[in-house]
């Protein structure tokens, strides 16, 4: 009964939320930066004419932002400068679109980091939130060459 009523509680947690978590686990980093990216499309009246205007791309990830350096979680070695990465927030239960994952799959074939932010609730995190603060915990460590021949 207990974990049903974690999953509902995680089930009535917008996206938006779990935008402002990732980006506010990342408020205090010095080593990534990232921001919230809006896309979508609207049309507006301009000079008495209807005008149809897009911002961004279909399937351009909630957050984006650079990682300074990755450090090998063994021995401490940067493993890599200047890394792009991208954020899909998701809700609970939330799914990503054909367009999303073309966008996340073009970014990891051109080196950078994609993560998915998707709650997963139980009895000691009922928010879910637990589960990507553990992902996000990990996104700039990556062994090196040498550590990962061992």
């Amino acid at each position: 009964m207990r974990a049903k009523s974690a999953a509902s509680l995680a089930r009535s947690i917008p996206e938006r939320d779990v935008v402002k978590a990732v980006l506010n686990f990342f408020a205090p980093d010095r080593n990534i930066s990232v921001w919230r990216r809006n896309t979508g499309a609207v049309t507006a009246d301009y000079a008495n004419r209807k005008r149809f205007i897009r911002f961004g791309q279909p399937g351009m990830s909630d957050v984006w932002g650079i990682i300074t350096r990755m450090t090998c979680p063994e021995c401490g070695r940067v493993t890599r400068r200047g890394v792009h990465l991208e954020i899909e927030c998701k809700k609970f239960g939330g799914k990503l679109t054909a367009a999303q994952k073309e966008y996340l799959e073009m970014i990891r074939k051109r080196g950078g980091i994609v993560l998915v932010a998707i709650p997963f609730p139980s009895e000691s995190d009922p928010t879910g939130f637990g589960a990507i603060r553990k992902k996000l915990e990990t996104i700039d460590k990556e062994l090196c060459e040498a550590c990962s021949r061992r």
